[in-house]
């Protein structure tokens, strides 16, 4: 019996070895086959997918609004990809810490007379913008409109809702006259506190109207400045003057368009400007600070 099995054990092992070796050599006999490997092609909707990834890839390494955000930046912060400024308060996505128009605010009230009435705004800048007003290079004075038209432009948030605050009381009051309008405007820049380059802490650089407003100093460019800024988106027609005696500083101050006032004004471009001064209260529509009256020249600069 023990040796009838042995035979069966042989015999499946001779089995085995026959089969392996036959399948060996069938192998041998397909390696020399020259046929190429079988490749997978791809579909065209493969193709297409491939395409669609690239394109969006591409995409979020954009910037359409060319505000140095790349879309999938915007994406990620959920501002816009279709304007520079998503909050529409004059401060570029990527320079505004506050993209998305929501934060602090640094305020001020303001309380002035005017026509033998007391008149109280509240002046504030959200915090955003003040800390791109702060952190912004300021340009080498030119005395031209190049220098002065980026601290004068529409798109001031702080100087958009305070002239529709001085609109509000203007039309409360239906009885004042052109010059009265302007005025009101004037007599509230005239009664902040007059900088000079000795207070402490307060430089010589041109500030942007808010911050003439929030801090509630400046010197005569920073208040003429502020003046013209919001004359100008209450649509009036205004100048800024740099007045020039042989022997003194420069000093600037406003013009604005007038008919029949009697006072110190320049033509320009078909149309008459009167100068009004935004230092000292108490100057009026035409009149020039004494010391400026004597062997003046005038350049009226556009903005």
């Amino acid at each position: 019996m023990k040796g009838f099995l042995r035979s069966v054990l042989i015999m499946i092992v001779l089995a085995a070895a026959i089969v392996g070796g036959f399948y060996a050599y069938l192998q041998q006999i397909g390696s020399g086959n020259d046929d190429p490997p079988m490749v997978h092609e791809t579909t065209l909707d493969e193709k297409n997918k491939i395409e669609e990834a690239r394109e969006k890839a591409l995409a979020l390494q954009s910037d359409t609004d060319g505000d140095g955000l790349t879309l999938a930046e915007e994406q990620r912060l959920g501002t816009s990809d279709e304007t520079a400024d998503s909050d529409n308060d004059g401060v570029p996505d990527n320079e505004d810490i506050v993209p998305l128009g929501v934060g602090e605010k640094i305020s001020k009230m303001l309380n002035w007379e005017h026509k033998g009435k007391q008149h109280s705004v509240e002046a504030y800048l959200p915090i955003d913008v003040s800390n791109y007003y702060e952190k912004k290079t300021r340009p080498q004075h030119t005395f031209d409109s190049q220098h002065y038209l980026p601290f004068i432009h529409a798109e001031d948030i702080g100087i958009v809702r305070l002239a529709a605050e001085l609109k509000a009381i203007i039309e409360a009051n239906g009885s004042w006259d052109y010059y009265d309008e302007v005025m009101l405007v004037v007599t509230m820049v005239q009664q902040m506190q007059y900088a000079k380059s000795v207070i402490a802490g307060f430089d010589l650089t041109t500030k942007y109207p808010m911050q003439t407003l929030v801090t509630g100093r400046g010197d005569c460019e920073d208040t003429s400045v502020l003046a013209a800024a919001l004359l100008k988106k209450m649509e009036y027609d205004v100048k800024l003057v740099q007045l020039e005696v042989e022997g003194k500083k420069s000093h600037l101050g406003i013009g604005v368009w007038a008919n029949g006032v009697k006072g110190t004004s320049w033509n320009k471009g078909g149309r008459t400007f009167y100068y009004v001064e935004t230092t000292t209260p108490g100057h009026k529509f035409g009149e020039l600070p004494i010391e400026w009256k004597e062997g003046t020249s005038a350049v009226l600069i556009d903005i």
